[in-house]
């Protein structure tokens, strides 16, 4: 069973990645005491011209043990013309 995570927890979990030819490469660091099951990221895509082309958001499962490090990717649709990508975790859950 799945739990989400208390807000404080969630701001212990850090997420470092880039869009690259459709699909989204990251890192994601759990900094919490608690086993990460599944992240919820948003995921905001811009234009050259700086306006935002679209706000999604996206779940990745994923095994992340307390103060440990994996790295995810997953696909996005509608990226060309796209040139900056900033995401932030917006939930998680653990493993109860």
């Amino acid at each position: 069973m799945e739990v989400e995570l208390p807000a404080d927890a969630v701001a212990q979990i850090s997420v470092n990645g880039h869009l690259k030819k459709g699909v989204f490469i990251g890192k994601a660091y759990n900094g919490s005491d608690h086993r990460i099951a599944k992240l919820i990221l948003k995921l905001t895509a811009k234009d050259k011209d700086g306006r935002v082309r679209w706000t999604r958001s996206f779940s990745e499962g994923l095994l992340l043990k307390p103060l440990t490090t994996e790295r995810f990717s997953f696909s996005v649709t509608d990226d060309d013309g796209i040139v900056e990508v900033s995401h932030q975790v917006a939930t998680a859950y653990s493993i109860k």
